[in-house]
């Protein structure tokens, strides 16, 4: 489990977007056999050409540190695929030979993800606040996802802890 949605507070909005291609040496980040493929609740930030780039370098000495490329400062959105829904890896056209995938792209949840760093640099409260940094929760892939605000946007506030690296939280933002 790396992300599940709990509650819609409001109105979600989802949008498709097709990945840049080759970003960071995948072949394609919908193939879940890749390399490097993009995993579900991954904070995501849309390039000049529209396409979903990830954070981060995948330098792994780099993870727990704000983004050296965009910062905790620059808008991103989380990767959501329904469970059982295989077609963002089948979806191609005009999107390009890579597919599509789907991102939250507006609206207030609650979710589950194990996209986060809560015990680095300071170990996350009920109640605390969170941006998005680069982390390595994955052991191979720097990816970006949620860490105790220290800098950068406030995206929401924990509501549970799970344990390590395992929270619960609410986006508030539009």
């Amino acid at each position: 489990m790396a992300f599940e949605l709990i509650d819609a507070f409001e109105w979600l909005r989802t949008r498709d977007f097709a990945p840049e291609p080759n970003h960071g040496g995948a072949v394609n980040p919908l193939n879940p056999f890749d390399a490097r493929p993009f995993q579900m609740g991954e904070f995501v930030t849309i390039n000049n050409d529209y396409r979903i780039e990830r954070g981060g370098n995948n330098a792994i000495a780099l993870a727990g540190t704000a983004d050296g490329e965009a910062g905790a400062n620059t808008p991103s959105w989380p990767i959501y695929m329904e469970v059982g829904r295989y077609d963002a890896q089948a979806i191609a056209g005009n999107r390009g030979a890579t597919g599509a995938t789907t991102l939250l792209w507006s609206g207030t949840f609650e979710a589950r993800t194990t996209v986060c760093n809560s015990l680095l640099p300071v170990a996350m409260t009920v109640g605390a606040p969170v941006s998005i940094w680069d982390i390595d929760t994955f052991g191979t892939t720097v990816c970006r996802g949620l860490h105790t605000r220290n800098t950068g946007w406030t995206i929401g506030f924990v509501t549970r802890l799970n344990g390590n690296h395992d929270i619960r939280f609410v986006r508030n933002v539009v």
